[in-house]
């Protein structure tokens, strides 16, 4: 739950927690609560430990005491890359000392406690680590990681869940659901195949997703990830207003996120998602491959091999039946040489002889140079065609591809759809 908190999305930090009139405030969560509760929903409300989204007359922080500085004493900001401008630009969200976590958490947490939901969702901890050259008290990056560290592992006591984005490796131990993991990798052009490494460590022991279903490129590819990885799936919505984030420059990211359009969509994919994965959550994947297949070729193109035979077949017609007539003809003059009957070896030769001896013929007109043209003209990329194996022997061939394909296995040959994947029990 991002935004129910402290004023909303842009939130005061965590020091005071106050819940957002609009979404029901304190007894509306409380509500909230032992709804989910009953009906065994987890509940993750989000709250931002590292940096301050916006303040408030006695909101708890000190910009002197709280802020972290630069190493000439100014307040930093967070900083996110602009793809399209090839930059990186201020979000004015101003980072937090991770010293001063300690100090808010214990404060905020009675009050949460309070509540008596188990989870929580602290997701800036899992991705983002800052170093603070305050001249008075410095820390670097490690000390950060330990302040971190401190306070997940005591967030770790207090609750049954946390849940985290990214997922650092110095969270793992206390963090139990890790939204936006990396499951590919950068995808650059110099980079061989993608191993989905996290993945194979921590499914069956964590709960994993890549980033959300509905903001990917392509849902399908991302279906196929997931798979590939063990992750679960991940979906942003808001069920009102969604036309207003698109004004805001901050939240305009939410670009795809309205309930009322996704809803369908979301237990589409959902479905086809848990069908193929809902009874390995416990199991961990102990064997991954790349493998050989050919794509399906196009009507074209088939039309074009058809035709490339045919006249392949007509050729060796024409020339078994001219090796025919030949041997013949020789066959009768030793004949006659011979002094023998020769005018009873007759010169006609029936279709069933020519195309017996096309067929011995017709293989020489396909070279290994031909075939092998063939064969890299239709054959796939390395790293899109994927096996990935699960503890009880489940194995899915994941085809990456935008077209069909065709691939062998284990004897067994599949077809496999465009951006689908076969499940093999």
């Amino acid at each position: 739950l991002t935004g129910y908190a402290n004023g909303g999305l842009s939130a005061t930090v965590p020091y005071k927690l106050k819940w957002v009139d609009v979404t029901g405030g304190d007894a509306g969560f409380a509500d909230l609560v032992e709804y989910a509760k009953e009906h065994g929903i987890e509940l993750y409300p989000d709250f931002d430990f590292a940096y301050i989204h916006s303040e408030k007359l006695f909101d708890g922080v000190s910009l002197k005491k709280d802020a972290v500085r630069t190493i000439d004493n100014r307040y930093t900001t967070k900083r996110e890359y602009d793809a399209a401008e090839q930059s990186f630009y201020s979000t004015f969200e101003v980072a937090i000392s991770p010293s001063s976590f300690a100090k808010m958490y214990s404060h905020f947490a009675p009050v949460y406690q309070s509540y008596g939901n188990p989870n929580i969702a602290v997701s800036t901890l899992g991705t983002d680590l800052n170093s603070d050259f305050d001249e008075k008290e410095p820390y670097h990056r490690e000390d950060g990681k330990e302040f971190t560290v401190e306070l997940l592992a005591q967030m770790d006591e207090d609750y049954d869940n946390i849940m985290v984005n990214g997922g650092n490796s110095y969270v793992m131990p206390y963090a139990d659901v890790i939204l936006n993991a990396s499951l590919t990798s950068s995808k650059y052009n110099k980079t061989s195949e993608s191993i989905p490494f996290l993945g194979m460590v921590y499914h069956g022991s964590k709960v994993i997703t890549g980033s959300a279903i509905n903001m990917e490129g392509d849902i399908n590819e991302a279906i196929l990830n997931a798979i590939e990885s063990g992750a679960t799936m991940y979906f942003v919505l808001s069920y009102q207003n969604t036309n207003l984030l698109k004004d805001d420059w901050q939240m305009s990211k939410y670009y795809s996120v309205k309930y009322d359009i996704w809803k369908d969509d979301v237990v589409k994919y959902y479905n086809k998602l848990n069908d193929a994965t809902k009874d390995l959550q416990n199991e961990y994947i102990t064997d991954h491959d790349f493998l050989d297949a050919v794509r399906t070729p196009d009507a074209d193109e088939i039309e074009a091999d058809e035709k490339l035979a045919e006249k392949n077949w007509a050729r060796a017609q024409a020339e078994a039946g001219k090796a025919l007539l030949k041997e013949r003809r020789n066959k009768r003059l030793y004949a006659r040489l011979d002094g023998e009957d020769y005018e009873s070896i007759s010169l006609e030769i029936s279709q069933e002889e020519i195309d017996e001896r096309a067929e011995q013929i017709y293989p020489t007109y396909t070279t290994e140079e031909d075939i092998a043209a063939k064969e890299q003209r239709y054959k796939t990329v390395s790293g899109t065609v994927v096996m990935v194996e699960y503890e009880n022997g489940v194995k899915f061939i994941l085809n990456y591809n935008s077209y069909d394909i065709t691939v062998e296995y284990e004897g067994v040959s599949y077809n496999i759809p465009a951006l689908d994947f076969v499940r093999i029990d």
